[in-house]
């Protein structure tokens, strides 16, 4: 390549003719153009009419040039719009129609050149501005492999191009017949051929180079293509190199094996070739369509067929001769295929007879019930026996699934029976239609499957439609928590022999029924238990309900309230209760309530005093009480006389505790509590000046003690 070099005067002379100058009132710009190609970075100086030329680019790679319109005037140049033609050229951020170049400034903007094709390419960018359009040109060159194609026989040489046949001379059955094929890089880039493949059993490859193979520019790879017919008659492939194709062709010489099929349905008859379709009429599930198959040797020579078979659950073979089978040239043989669809919709198959092949196709006319399910937002797909998976529910709710039944047949489907067997009442079909249902085709039904678990864990069930059976597994899960649950009643210290009422109620309504329990324990003091605290029902246990959706115990005969007897001990009173569902199932509370009563161990109370005999010189009394800590010490008697009687010592003091322990510590006394009886035998010695001393007693005081303090005081008159 030449260079020129110019004298300095004319690269001045040149520079000059860059710029475009107009007159503007106020001033005028003065515009001059350059560019600068991305891979040097050398700026050069264009003008309108000049070219801008790109280096040499592979074909799919790209170059770029940054164009710049610079404005050394004395005004604002305006450009209405930059536009490029040709192919493989384009712009890169392109000024926008109306912009200014400014006084003194400059523009610039990309120019891509990316070529798609080998070989010079030639396009031009178009500035349409306030000096008027100004037109530059584009150049550039694309390089790439060109593949070129050369088929050479012992007759000589031709050239190939791509999607044309290379014909081979007829070759007698069983001979081969062979060319060569040359490829040539006539392009201006290395070319990579990645393989070579042939189509056709008649037609080889041979002399293969190792793939992938670069040819660079001049470069060839030549291979051997061979053909051998096995049999008379014309044969086609097909050759690939890299991605170019060819066709290949040549004829057989010598016997021609050749077998025709005919299609024979009644007394009508169609030919059908090898790989084609034998297409059978809808049919009736149940019912049998069939037609037969006619193979003729058609040949100049004895043909053999070894077998025949068939493909397809629905299609089957049926007359068929004995095999290996002999035909010579005019004869035929027939077979029966036979359509039985098992299912409705279309069926597919393959018939095979020897080496040949066909396709089978038939429809199946009837319904075709699919189910499937809904649970826990995803759909499943569900087969007759295939297991219903219901999502994990907790005890006593209800959760559900819907259960889905499409006809995906031709033909209306009956559903007469649908029924939920085993389990009881936990699953349930709450919104099912009445039966039998009928479904058409490309329709569906759908119904609610319940499930309202009692137990925890697995419960399981059968659902059965029809003939179709699907065990159901739901999963039974703890119930959710009741509400804060709160004991009304009285609280801290209560009397002995008390009668307190107690009710139970939850802080928030409940979704379900709830059965519970009310426990009173007793915690003794002294060490000894009072069998008479308890319920007024009886016992230490009452049994209460709470509807669902409500929030009050019920008790026994329907009251909201029971009564607890709190008993003759000290000792603390327990009362808690325990839930459970109708079925069993244990229920926790959120806030668990529990009621606590304390009897003190306090001075003794005297309940009864009454003289149970009396005589002249004497009395007994007997008097009942209550002792809450068991434990009495003394008993003072006070007598008062009648008017006009004195007595020295007017009162008695019986120290009573060892007796009051013996009883006490006595089992015999558990029954009774802190309750005691009494009998206090008194003796009277004395005169008076008229009838018995015990006469001249107007009544006594009995009070008893502990180390509690003093009981409560009693009189009994005597008079």
């Amino acid at each position: 390549m030449n260079y020129c070099k110019f004298p300095t005067l004319v690269l001045i002379a040149l520079l000059a003719h860059a710029r475009m100058a107009a007159d503007v009132p106020g001033g005028s710009p003065d515009l001059s153009f350059s560019y600068s190609l991305d891979a040097t970075g050398n700026v050069v100086p264009t003008a309108p009419t000049s070219a801008i030329s790109f280096p040499p680019t592979l074909v799919d790679g790209s170059s770029s040039a940054t164009f710049i319109i610079s404005n050394r005037g004395t005004a604002s140049a305006l450009i209405r719009a930059v536009t490029v033609t040709g192919g493989g050229f384009q712009l890169s951020g392109a000024p926008a129609p109306g912009t200014n170049v400014l006084a003194p400034g400059e523009v610039r903007f990309s120019i891509r050149f990316a070529p798609t094709l080998v070989g010079a390419a030639q396009g031009g960018l178009h500035i349409d501005s306030s000096l008027g359009i100004l037109n530059f040109t584009l150049a550039g060159t694309g390089l790439g492999p060109v593949f070129s194609y050369t088929v050479v026989k012992a007759t000589g040489a031709a050239p190939l191009l791509p999607s044309q046949t290379i014909s081979f001379p007829d070759t007698a059955a069983a001979n081969k017949a062979n060319l060569s094929v040359q490829v040539g890089n006539t392009g201006s880039a290395p070319g990579k051929i990645t393989d070579v493949a042939i189509l056709g059993s008649a037609f080889q490859l041979a002399d293969l180079p190792f793939f992938p193979v670069t040819l660079g520019p001049g470069d060839f790879v030549a291979f051997t293509v061979t053909f051998s017919p096995a049999e008379a008659g014309a044969i086609t492939g097909r050759l690939r190199v890299g991605n170019d194709t060819f066709n290949l062709s040549g004829v057989g010489v010598g016997v021609a094996l050749s077998l025709v099929y005919d299609v024979v349905r009644g007394s009508d008859a169609s030919p059908v070739l090898p790989f084609q379709t034998i297409p059978f009429p809808d049919t009736q599930l149940t019912n049998k369509a069939a037609l037969s198959v006619r193979v003729r040797n058609a040949g100049t020579a004895s043909a053999k067929i070894t077998d025949a078979a068939i493909l397809g659950a629905s299609f089957s073979l049926a007359d068929t001769p004995f095999f290996p089978l002999t035909l010579r040239p005019g004869d035929s043989a027939t077979m029966t295929i036979a359509f039985a669809p098992s299912q409705a919709g279309p069926a597919t198959g393959r018939l095979r007879i020897g080496d040949d092949t066909f396709n089978l196709t038939g429809a199946g006319i009837g319904a075709a019930l699919i189910f499937s399910y809904t649970a826990g937002g995803t759909l499943s797909a569900v087969q007759a026996g295939g297991t219903v998976i219901l999502s994990p529910t907790a005890i006593a709710t209800t959760g559900s699934t819907r259960f889905s039944i499409a006809n995906n047949g031709t033909a209306a489907a009956t559903v007469a029976s649908i029924a939920i067997e085993g389990a009881g009442k936990i699953y349930s079909l709450p919104d099912l239609q009445a039966l039998p249902l009928t479904i058409a085709p490309g329709e569906s039904v759908a119904f609610t499957l319940a499930y309202t678990p009692t137990a925890l864990g697995a419960n399981t069930a059968t659902l059965r439609i029809d003939q179709n059976v699907f065990p159901c597994i739901g999963s039974g899960t703890d119930p959710a928590p009741l509400p804060r649950v709160n004991l009304e009643g009285p609280s801290g210290i209560q009397d002995p022999l008390a009668q307190l009422a107690v009710g139970l109620t939850l802080a928030a309504p409940y979704s379900i029924g709830v059965n519970g329990t009310l426990t009173l324990s007793f915690d003794s003091d002294v060490f000894s238990n009072d069998p008479s605290i308890q319920f007024a029902t009886g016992g230490r246990t009452v049994s209460f309900t709470i509807p669902a959706n409500g929030t009050r115990a019920v008790f026994p005969n329907n009251a909201t309230q029971v009564r607890i007897q709190t008993g003759s001990v000290a000792g603390t009173i327990t009362i808690s209760p325990s839930f459970s569902t109708d079925s069993g199932v244990s229920l926790a509370s959120s806030s668990p309530a529990v009621m606590k009563l304390s009897i003190s161990a306090s001075a003794p109370r005297l309940l009864t005093v009454q003289v149970s005999s009396r005589s002249a010189t004497g009395l007994t009394l007997d008097v009942t009480g209550l002792a809450s800590g068991r434990n009495v010490r003394q008993i003072d008697l006070r007598f008062t006389p009648i008017a006009g009687v004195s007595m020295p010592s007017a009162g008695v003091t019986l120290s009573v505790e060892p007796v009051f322990s013996l009883w006490f510590q006595n089992a015999a006394s558990q029954q009774y509590g802190g309750l005691f009886s009494v009998s206090v035998p008194i003796s009277v010695q004395g005169t008076v000046s008229t009838g018995s001393l015990i006469d001249a007693l107007q009544s006594v005081a009995i009070t008893a003690s502990n180390q509690q303090g003093v009981s409560n005081a009693q009189t009994v008159q005597l008079r």
